[in-house]
């Protein structure tokens, strides 16, 4: 309960656009928003050296242990879950940020270019907030005239 569901989702549209790892781009944010300077680099700190430690140990046990099948295995169980849980969160923020008929029939185009047509994310990502300006725009003259 850092941050409300705006800001968390502002948080993560910003990592999207930026190059690197997405977590530790959001927990970047989130430190910065948090504490400042020292909350970023506190909040990399603490994103990076767990995975750092996972994947010392893997390599380990990938050379310490004939397990290759068995590990083979469990990165499919991993896959698996991975997939489930980017799912949860991609309804639970599209509950929380999918409000209007527009967003619904951008959300649904952008799935459908990006699925069916393969379209570049970064083109995507250029083209839909392109639109969205425009839309901002043109209610804004709406609002103007009345």
């Amino acid at each position: 309960k850092w941050l409300d569901e705006e800001a968390i989702v502002e948080c993560f549209a910003l990592a999207q656009s930026l190059p690197g790892i997405v977590a530790v781009n959001v927990a970047v944010f989130i430190g910065h928003r948090l504490k400042g300077f020292w909350g970023a680099v506190t909040a990399v700190i603490a994103s990076v050296i767990p995975a750092v430690g996972g994947i010392l140990l893997f390599t380990w046990m990938l050379e310490v242990l004939p397990l290759e099948q068995i590990l083979s295995q469990g990165l499919k169980g991993v896959k698996s879950a991975s997939v489930a849980l980017i799912a949860c969160t991609v309804i639970r923020m599209g509950r929380s940020v999918l409000t209007a008929k527009l967003d619904i029939i951008l959300f649904a185009a952008a799935f459908i270019l990006s699925m069916v047509f393969d379209i570049n994310a970064v083109l995507l990502i250029l083209a839909f907030a392109a639109l969205g300006v425009i839309n901002y725009f043109i209610v804004k003259r709406k609002n103007q005239d009345v």
